[in-house]
């Protein structure tokens, strides 16, 4: 298991420059038996041009595939880069799981790695993941992220809390063990049996808690989860702009909605928790979001 083959997939939307950075840091890893799935999630920009622009000026080998070739067969021997055009935009999960079923397609790797585009990895980070996932037997590892900028931690894992479905970032060591943690969606170490057993990662969010539902389906089937403390992703920030996207916001609240009801039965705390997310939006100035919100919750009800 030493000789693990492994499957890196990295999502791009709209975002060919920080995708760069981060294959330019995968291509820098000590560890080298592995392949690069670049997905392109019908980006409307020339992305897919650019990524492959740049992977002929540095003389990097790749083949070029269209979404629909997922089934076909490969000879991957000459290759470190597949660039992936998908046909419309799902969100994270669709866009990941094209990646995901041309690596189980291919047949070849033991571990396939999600990563987000917007990291950068140093040199020994897949070799450290891949020695702890292999001496713990863990079926789906973390790895701590880091700010960029800063380089100060931004968190182990993930949490949530059982009474209202919102998520957190853990931060303290003494916490990783808890049966309530996750690992973050923005570098995920995975098993590739893990797939045959609990299914690809879940699609109906688009985005936010999918890698949530991911880590809890995995541990309701008695999968272990890990996370490889000695190991390092860095993870640039989203700007201020970013963080108060009302459609994000929009999106985050509706998607603990159906993680909850999916996974708890007690829905007081979680409306508890909702209704204190749309008061804090109303006391803030936000009084038109948090009317969009509630619009989105209650079409949500009836269908």
């Amino acid at each position: 298991m030493m000789n693990a083959k492994v499957a890196v997939v990295v999502l791009n939307y709209r975002n060919a420059q920080d995708t760069i950075e981060c294959l330019e840091s995968i291509l820098n890893s000590s560890y080298n038996d592995f392949i690069v799935y670049v997905v392109d999630n019908a980006s409307p920009d020339n992305s897919m041009h650019t990524m492959q622009q740049w992977a002929q000026s540095k003389q990097i080998a790749f083949l070029s595939c269209q979404e629909s070739e997922k089934d076909h067969t490969r000879d991957l021997s000459k290759y470190a880069l597949v660039f992936i055009q998908t046909q419309d935009n799902g969100g994270y999960a669709a866009g990941n799981n094209v990646g995901i079923k041309f690596a189980l397609n291919d047949a070849v790797f033991q571990y396939i790695w999600i990563l987000n585009n917007d990291t950068v990895v140093p040199k020994d980070t897949l070799q450290n993941v891949l020695d702890f996932a292999t001496k713990t037997a863990s079926d789906l590892t973390g790895i701590p992220l880091f700010e960029q900028s800063t380089q100060r931690l931004q968190a182990y894992c993930g949490h949530i809390d059982k009474y209202t479905g919102k998520s957190s970032y853990v931060t303290d060591k003494r916490q990783i063990g808890d049966p309530l943690n996750y690992i973050h969606g923005a570098s995920m170490f995975i098993k590739t049996d893990t797939f045959s057993k609990i299914g690809l990662l879940p699609e109906e969010y688009f985005l936010y808690y999918e890698e949530v539902d991911f880590c809890f389906n995995a541990r309701k089937h008695g999968l272990k989860i890990g996370i490889a403390e000695k190991s390092k992703v860095y993870h640039k920030e989203k700007g201020a702009q970013y963080s108060q996207n009302s459609d994000i916001d929009i999106l985050k609240l509706t998607n603990r909605i159906i993680f909850y009801k999916k996974y708890f039965s007690c829905y007081f705390g979680l409306y508890i928790g909702v209704g204190i997310s749309l008061l804090y939006k109303v006391l803030t100035g936000r009084a038109l979001l948090a009317m969009r919100t509630v619009q989105y919750l209650l079409r949500d009800v009836k269908k």
